[in-house]
């Protein structure tokens, strides 16, 4: 059943969707997951990502993957690609659509309640410190407290508190500036039915939040293997 007859049925009996996931986000919501069709879009999308032969290539390929994961939100969420601000371009402003607002669904989801801004890198070479801060400066020009950076690679950092992780959270805890990073590692376990966007942003958020590793919001849904 799709969101959308799940919402039929639920308005027919007085009770909205945004109820719903403001009851069910913070339990990693099987109705967040991609259905198999959309994995299996995702898994060719990741391939091309991994064999597109140049720089070029691989950037556009991320880019639509991106666009491809949130816009299987599209109840959620408005997306405008590569808006050009008065000194820099930004390749994703994420907003929540009119529907999902009168639905209130952007309190279920309250850490992202004035949407986020997403950046795009495909380089042979993880995101560092120098990359990282010019996409927190472009979060913080934009009047964005949630900047999400879409990369092919993990970013810089022996540890949470070294090079670009560390500079994240330093942000974080002195600007309340959240950068939430998210790789083709990551975008494979949604891919796989580990996790879904929505869940892996809120688990990201978290671990900036709270100073704690991620993954341990991330555990298998109890339906996991029957969707």
């Amino acid at each position: 059943m799709s969101l959308e007859q799940i919402e039929a049925t639920m308005e027919e009996e007085g009770y909205t969707i945004g109820d719903l996931l403001q009851s069910q986000v913070k339990k990693n919501s099987s109705l967040l997951y991609l259905n198999p069709e959309q994995k299996n879009k995702l898994l060719d999308m990741i391939k091309d990502v991994k064999t597109s032969n140049s720089n070029s290539d691989k950037g556009k390929s991320l880019e639509n993957m991106v666009e491809f994961l949130i816009s299987n939100n599209k109840c959620f969420f408005d997306i405008i690609r590569n808006r050009r601000t008065s000194t820099n371009e930004v390749d994703f402003i994420v907003d929540w659509s009119e529907k999902a607002r009168m639905q209130n669904l952007h309190n279920a989801f309250d850490f992202l309640s004035n949407g986020f801004i997403g950046e795009c890198k495909n380089h042979t070479q993880k995101p560092n410190v120098t990359y990282v801060g010019k996409f927190i400066s472009l979060t913080m020009i934009s009047k964005q407290s949630i900047g999400v950076l879409f990369s092919n690679l993990e970013i810089t950092g022996r540890n949470n508190w070294d090079a670009a992780k560390g500079l994240i959270r330093k942000v974080a805890l002195n600007k309340e500036i959240y950068i939430l990073d998210i790789n083709l590692l990551d975008i494979e376990k949604i891919a796989n039915g580990e996790t879904s966007l929505l869940n892996l942003l809120y688990a990201k958020y978290c671990s900036l939040k709270n100073d704690i590793d991620y993954n341990c919001y991330i555990k298998p849904h109890a339906n996991e293997g029957k969707i």
